[in-house]
């Protein structure tokens, strides 16, 4: 069974793409430029700036079980509003194409869209619904990001239950780690890792079980958490499909 979800996503998702400066990976380009910053960042907010306004990644060359390429990008921020209630959506898009594929993985190109339903909380964007043309996702509690990160910092951001004709297919959970890369900047490594249905009890008991997919963004994130942009992407799959896109 196939599970696309989007961290934007939800994209979820993450929805998952880049607004303002900072992906440039100059610790990699000038190792004297890598540290450890001990400011604290505001991820609460960078995903708010990430998600509330249109935006595209780089094009990511993709390496590993496939070669290609990886964008993710969102659309403008939407309002619709039903019996006097305000309702908040964007629609992220996954755009990959994956050739030269080591056997038995099959490439091919791919367009997936989702669109991300969410509440604003005094000003900042907590995911909590979502959908594409198979799937219902809905968030057990809105998305909780931390807003004083450091590096070093864990934790989780919250799971998310996928439906299909109103049953129960998987189960997503979104965690973080805070990693270094300069003095006044650090990458937020978002990580999503897909269950099956039969693994739903674990999920939620923090007994993660195998994930059929984990996947890996890695955001850089400038101070206060003004700036966020997408550096890096990796999945991998119980099946031994592997990729790292940069």
């Amino acid at each position: 069974m196939k599970f696309t979800f989007f961290t934007f996503a939800i994209g979820l998702t993450l929805l998952l793409t880049g607004c303002g400066g900072g992906g440039e990976d100059w610790a990699s380009k000038d190792p004297s430029a890598k540290a450890v910053s001990a400011n604290s960042f505001d991820i609460q907010m960078a995903w708010t700036q990430l998600n509330m306004a249109p935006n595209t990644s780089p094009t990511l060359t993709v390496t590993g079980s496939c070669e290609g390429n990886y964008v993710l990008s969102n659309a403008a921020i939407q309002n619709s509003e039903e019996s006097g209630v305000t309702y908040h959506y964007n629609r992220s898009n996954v755009n990959r194409s994956y050739f030269n594929c080591a056997a038995p993985f099959q490439g091919g190109a791919n367009y997936y869209t989702s669109l991300n339903y969410f509440v604003l909380e005094q000003g900042q964007y907590k995911n909590y619904y979502a959908f594409d043309d198979a799937y219902v996702y809905v968030w057990r509690a809105t998305a909780t990001f931390p807003t004083a990160a450091k590096v070093g910092d864990a934790g989780v951001i919250g799971i998310i239950d996928s439906y299909q004709n109103n049953a129960l297919a998987g189960v997503d959970k979104w965690s973080y780690v805070i990693e270094e890369d300069t003095a006044s900047s650090v990458v937020f490594n978002l990580v999503v890792k897909a269950y099956d249905a039969s693994q739903s009890a674990s999920v939620t008991n923090d007994q993660d079980g195998t994930p059929y997919k984990t996947e890996q963004f890695r955001y850089v994130v400038g101070p206060s958490g003004s700036t966020i942009k997408l550096r890096t992407y990796d999945r991998k799959d119980a099946s031994g499909f592997t990729i790292h896109a940069q």
